[in-house]
C-alpha cells in the first residue's frame, strides 16, 4: 500500500488516497491482531494475570495509534469528497479494530456497534438489501451473544431477527 499511496499522492487522486489510507489502517490492525494471537499462543494464560492489560503493551498501543492516524486521515478525505459511503466504511473499520476498548456488553457490544454502523451504511443501498442485511446482522449479534455475551442482548436481537425476517419473508431466519 505504500506504493499505492505514493502513486495516488503524485496524481492527487483523493478518492484513491482515502481508500489506501483506510486499507493501510486495516492492515495495521491485522498485524496487531496477529501479534496478540502469537502472544496468546506462546503464553495461553497471560491474560488471566490481572496485571496484564493489552492497553499497556507498547506494540498494541503503537499499532492502534497508527490505525487511528490512517483511519482519521481516510475519514477526513472522504468527508472532503462528500463520500458518505467511504466515511461509513472507515467507521466500520474503526469498530472492527476496536478490540481492546471496553463496551457495555463486551465483544458482543462491539458486534452490536458494527451492526448499527452497517445499518447506516445500508441506507445507501436498495431497500430490499437493507432489510436483508439488517436481518443477517441482527442474527449475527444474536448468535454471538448466545455463545459469548449477555442474555439480554441475545434475547433482544433474537426477537428483532424473528420480527424482521418474518416481515420480509426470510423463512430461513424465521425458523432459526
Amino acid at each position: 500500500y505504500a506504493n499505492a499511496w505514493e502513486l495516488a499522492t503524485k496524481l492527487d487522486d483523493l478518492p484513491t488516497m482515502a481508500a489506501v489510507r483506510r486499507e493501510q489502517g486495516v492492515v495495521v490492525i491485522g498485524q496487531v491482531r496477529r501479534f496478540l494471537q502469537d502472544m496468546l499462543d506462546a503464553h495461553p494464560d497471560i491474560l488471566k494475570d490481572p496485571t496484564t492489560d493489552p492497553k499497556n503493551i507498547p506494540e498494541v498501543v503503537d499499532g492502534f495509534e497508527q490505525f487511528r492516524t490512517y483511519a482519521n486521515e481516510a475519514v477526513e478525505m472522504y468527508e472532503k469528497l462528500g463520500d458518505q459511503r467511504g466515511v461509513m466504511s472507515s467507521l466500520i473499520a474503526y469498530a472492527y479494530a476496536n478490540i481492546i476498548e471496553d463496551t457495555t456488553h463486551g465483544h458482543a457490544g462491539r458486534v452490536e456497534q458494527i451492526r448499527r454502523l452497517r445499518k447506516n451504511l445500508s441506507r445507501m443501498t436498495s431497500q430490499s438489501e437493507i432489510f436483508q442485511n439488517d436481518a443477517y446482522m441482527l442474527y449475527s449479534v444474536h448468535v454471538y451473544a448466545r455463545g459469548h455475551g449477555p442474555a439480554d442482548l441475545e434475547l433482544a436481537r433474537g426477537i428483532e431477527t424473528y420480527e424482521t425476517a418474518r416481515a420480509i419473508g426470510m423463512s430461513n431466519l424465521v425458523f432459526l
